[in-house]
């Protein structure tokens, strides 16, 4: 044609544009890349223009669009090392150079491309990935859930970065994953295939699951740190906030020195335990790294080259602090338990001894 691409979708009774962001212009020649479904189109001054993934085109029906929803089936997502941060450079993820961001060409999106349409508006969309059983745990668990979607009628596009939820932000291990799009409780769903990157020759899913295992583990004892941190912070302001308040109505109780004494203790004991698990005074580089600063490093250096994400079993030195730190964390977090149990109790019990109703709950 001399002006631009058209389409039908009635065996040629009738066309209408496909024109997206191509510049009116002879079309001279057009070619699927069968692999991807691809179409490629050939232009006469305007070079060549690429309409990415002809899956939702090829699905578009009347039963497909007047249905609540219709989730198109996704073409496999590359599990790919390329970086797509902020920032003044930019690596190149076919040659791997680190080149100018502006001079470098927008890509596709990274991840999984879910197309989904709905036959009318809907007030709760929902998109939810789930394993299957010989992927991750092995149990089939539920990835995530992203919630709040656009639910206006019409075709969705969502794409998933291929990442867990959590401090370890694991990527998927390839293999094969459900997607379930939800629409005012009508769902349909469809199967994903998350692959290897092709170039990565000396790298086998073993390793990438050996990788997302590491980091799980890592992302569970970033968890309880974090856990424990607040449990113990929380604490010690009640018990700050609860004597303060005895002292207040009580100034001149014979018991009052006593309580004091023994809720300086719970606060010592706590503020102990905090001080280890994070870095509560001050926070440079010549200080003692505290637990969730050791925690935080190997979770961002174990899986990052030069900032970017790699893809490889974690080395044996990383097992091994991994290890170390999460014994560590386990002992701090036996110590939290000791002064709630503990010094705690006996606080409580000084206080009902001496007739006051009062009993602090650890938060």
């Amino acid at each position: 044609t001399e002006f631009g691409l058209f389409t039908s979708f009635d065996d040629g009774e009738s066309w209408r544009p496909l024109q997206r962001n191509l510049p009116r212009s002879p079309v001279t020649d057009l070619a699927v890349q069968e692999r991807w479904g691809d179409l490629v189109v050939a232009t006469q001054g305007r070079s060549f223009w690429v309409l990415d993934d002809l899956s939702m085109l090829r699905g578009l029906t009347a039963t497909t669009t007047s249905a609540p929803v219709h989730l198109y089936d996704p073409r496999p997502a590359y599990r790919s090392t390329w970086q797509a941060g902020d920032g003044h450079y930019a690596r190149d993820h076919v040659y791997g150079a680190m080149i100018a961001r502006d001079m470098k060409a927008r890509n596709a999106p990274e991840g999984a491309v879910l197309d989904y349409h709905l036959g009318a508006d809907a007030a709760d969309v929902s998109v939810e990935i789930w394993e299957d059983a010989d992927v991750g745990s092995g149990v089939g668990q539920r990835v995530a859930t992203f919630d709040g979607l656009s639910g206006e009628a019409g075709s969705h596009r969502f794409v998933w970065n291929l990442r867990y939820p959590g401090p370890a932000r694991a990527r998927a291990v390839p293999g094969t994953y459900r997607v379930l799009v939800t629409a005012d409780g009508v769902t349909d769903e469809a199967t994903l295939e998350v692959l290897k990157d092709r170039r990565l020759v000396d790298i086998s899913v073993a390793d990438l699951q050996a990788q997302w295992d590491f980091l799980t583990e890592a992302g569970v004892s970033m968890d309880r740190l974090t856990t424990a941190f607040a449990r113990a912070d929380s604490t010690r302001r009640t018990v700050s906030s609860v004597v303060d308040t005895l002292g207040t109505a009580h100034a001149d109780a014979e018991w009052l020195p006593g309580a004091r004494a023994r809720a300086d203790s719970v606060v010592a004991g706590l503020d102990r335990v905090a001080g280890a698990l994070v870095q509560t005074e001050g926070g440079g580089w010549d200080r003692e790294a505290k637990l969730r600063r050791q925690l935080s490093f190997i979770l961002n250096e174990s899986q990052t080259q030069r900032g970017e994400y790699t893809d490889a079993r974690p080395t044996d030195q990383w097992v091994e602090r991994l290890g170390d730190v999460a014994l560590e964390l386990e002992e701090w977090i036996v110590e939290l338990e000791r002064v709630i149990s503990g010094e705690l109790a006996r606080l409580n019990e000084y206080l009902r001894e001496n007739g006051v109703g009062v009993r602090i709950i650890a938060d």
